[in-house]
């Protein structure tokens, strides 16, 4: 599914660092979120998590077209209220498959070459066809009354592509040190498993999608850290807490 429009921010790679600050804050400020500028020991921002709950249904429908947005913001910094049972669905069924899609993209782009041969091509071709007619499975009308079993089955085949994705790495990783014997099994590996690494939670991989769409639509985030702030000791003030 696409990212919230609202979150594409606009081109600002040439702005100044305190002006790229102002903008990320303004990101999560239109969302609905209580932020404030920090300016030392560094510009950063900070969200407070007492704007991290259930907005009143007045609030939420003043703002509707910023809601999806807010949503997947609050699953960035795994503040949404079935983050727990999001995550769970994400290890289980979605996380191989979107880590090795990553990692097949970066492939495409280093190695294209490589990744056009024959032998290649069709070393990933029915995983990728799977994965594309699932992805492009639209039907997601939860009211209907054999949603939950579409929905079940849904799971099931990405359960399956899932637990195909160690045999077709595999294979893909001998296809390419065939082809390219300065390539070692070692390298690739090592970019899978960092692309693993920065996807291990359902948090970080929307926090990177959103970083890297960013990217892409001209805007440029780079995160240095992402730090929980506790309320002042001897007096704690949930107000007072924030990331």
């Amino acid at each position: 599914h696409p990212l919230p429009h609202t979150l594409i921010a606009p081109n600002n790679n040439t702005a100044a660092t305190n002006d790229k600050v102002s903008s990320f804050r303004s990101q999560w400020t239109n969302h609905g979120f209580r932020t404030t500028l920090v300016s030392s020991p560094r510009c950063a921002v900070s969200v407070y998590l007492d704007s991290c709950g259930t907005r009143p249904s007045e609030e939420k429908s003043a703002q509707v077209q910023h809601e999806a947005g807010r949503q997947f913001l609050l699953t960035c910094i795994a503040m949404h209220s079935q983050q727990m049972q999001l995550e769970h669905v994400y290890r289980s069924v979605l996380q191989k498959c979107w880590c090795f899609s990553l990692f097949l993209e970066k492939l495409a782009c280093v190695r294209e070459e490589d990744m056009r041969e024959e032998s290649v091509s069709r070393a990933v071709k029915d995983w990728k066809d799977e994965l594309t007619t699932l992805v492009g499975d639209k039907n997601c009308d939860t009211s209907s009354k054999d949603a939950t079993e579409r929905l079940k089955k849904k799971e099931t085949l990405l359960q399956q592509l899932s637990n195909k994705v160690p045999s077709v790495l595999s294979n893909l990783i001998v296809k390419l040190t065939d082809i390219d014997h300065s390539l070692r099994t070692e390298q690739l590996m090592q970019e899978y498993n960092r692309i693993e690494w920065e996807n291990c939670s359902l948090a970080n991989a929307c926090l990177q999608r959103w970083l890297s769409s960013s990217k892409a639509n001209g805007c440029h985030y780079d995160l240095d850290q992402v730090y929980f702030k506790f309320s002042p000791p001897g007096r704690y003030l949930p107000k007072y807490e924030r990331i």
